[in-house]
């Protein structure tokens, strides 16, 4: 019964043995598949990091490619003989030979452009200069329009003035009388005399002082009448005793015109003066000079 039971054990123990070396040898195989598995995954992404870097090359080359052929385009383009076997270091420096011509001919451009600026703003400047001398000169054709117009009245007047002194002396009686005027000038009368001195209207011939169409108290001009002198200025305005006082206007031989204020034969009062250039001025006078202007 002991040998049986001996028997027994060792049957068992053999079993146990034969059970653990399965186990251990099953587990030997699941952690030599881990690993296979493990190794095969590794694998997997080697191969696809290096297709994508194959597609990465290859894109490259791609572009590599286009770039080489976009640049030979261009050296074509531009007047470039280009032979098919022609390396990359020649073509880029085909290139830079083309660029150097490009800079130089842009400098000559942006010279040219700078000549032609300052051409332009010379002309600019020439441009202004003749609209200033075209205003100018409108001003100055406004300002003889405006003279002749004021000639032209002035004409008119003077026509109706001699008018009216024509009907005057044919409705009265013309006489002639010589004296000597208050500043001792001999004078030739012609006009209306009453108790033998002239009186109203009337024109009085000065020796060597011209002549005065207007109205006379006695031997003085008095009220309103115009001087004709012989340098060519004639006055036109009120007379008192013999001198310029009140309201006149005077015209220079010059083309100067004063009107304004006179007191004791000088301008004194508010006037105003044109030149004959068609400027104006007006201002305050004072014994025949201008102290004020407004």
């Amino acid at each position: 019964m002991q040998k049986n039971y001996r028997n027994m054990m060792l049957a068992l123990l053999l079993c146990v043995s034969i059970a653990g070396y399965q186990y251990v040898e099953r587990d030997k195989q699941a952690r030599r598949a881990q690993a296979a598995q493990a190794q095969w995954e590794i694998a997997e992404q080697k191969a696809s990091l290096f297709l994508e870097q194959l597609l990465e090359a290859n894109q490259q080359i791609e572009r590599y490619q286009a770039l080489q052929a976009s640049l030979r385009d261009f050296l074509r383009a531009n007047g470039q003989a280009l032979n098919k076997d022609l390396k990359d270091s020649n073509l880029l420096a085909r290139l830079n030979q083309l660029f150097q011509k490009k800079n130089q001919e842009i400098g000559a451009l942006a010279y040219n452009h700078t000549q032609t600026e300052d051409k332009l703003e010379h002309l600019e400047h020439t441009l202004e200069q003749l609209n200033r001398q075209r205003s100018q000169e409108q001003q100055h054709q406004d300002s003889l329009r405006c003279l002749l117009q004021a000639l032209g009245e002035r004409h008119d007047s003077l026509q109706n003035e001699l008018a009216q002194a024509m009907q005057h002396w044919q409705n009265t009686q013309i006489d002639t009388l010589s004296f000597l005027s208050p500043k001792g000038v001999e004078v030739s009368f012609l006009g209306r005399l009453v108790y033998g001195e002239p009186s109203g209207f009337g024109i009085g011939f000065y020796k060597e002082r011209g002549y005065y169409i207007g109205h006379w108290k006695g031997v003085k001009r008095h009220g309103k009448g115009k001087h004709f002198h012989l340098n060519g200025d004639t006055y036109e305005g009120e007379f008192v005793e013999d001198v310029r006082q009140g309201y006149g206007r005077y015209v220079f031989a010059s083309g100067e015109v004063y009107e304004g204020e006179w007191q004791n034969d000088l301008m004194h009062g508010k006037g105003r003066i044109t030149f004959k250039n068609g400027s104006a001025k007006s201002g305050i006078w004072v014994e025949g000079k201008m102290k004020e202007n407004n």
